[in-house]
């Protein structure tokens, strides 16, 4: 996979994606690009969990931003992060707008501007 020059969003299941849709709001709202790839339809990556997910798309991100969603969260990762921790993350319980708030941070990370905390 080739480095992309925007927000990396790696996911599974296709049926699953409309949970985060809230995530694409939050980016949009900020006009950086996203780009996402279902890793069921790539034969080249077997990667099983969000966690995982997210640490090979920061490390194919201009941004050094990666993010990894599966059927029950949606987690953030740095390339240059040494624990082993999501940045940020929402799960799939949580309300439409704490999701859209993820996807606005993401964006804003990038843009170099103060995230939203509440």
């Amino acid at each position: 996979m080739e480095v992309m020059e925007g927000l990396v969003l790696l996911y599974t299941g296709k049926d699953q994606k409309n949970w985060f849709d809230g995530f694409y709001y939050g980016v949009e709202e900020e006009g950086v690009p996203v780009y996402s790839i279902d890793v069921d339809e790539e034969e080249d990556l077997s990667l099983g969990t969000a966690f995982e997910m997210a640490e090979f798309a920061a490390q194919h991100s201009v941004f050094d931003i990666g993010l990894g969603a599966d059927a029950q969260e949606i987690i953030l990762r740095h390339r240059q992060q040494k624990d082993g921790e999501p940045l940020l993350k929402c799960t799939k319980d949580d309300d439409p707008q704490t999701i859209r708030v993820l996807g606005t941070n993401a964006a804003r990370m990038i843009k170099r501007l103060p995230l939203i905390l509440d």
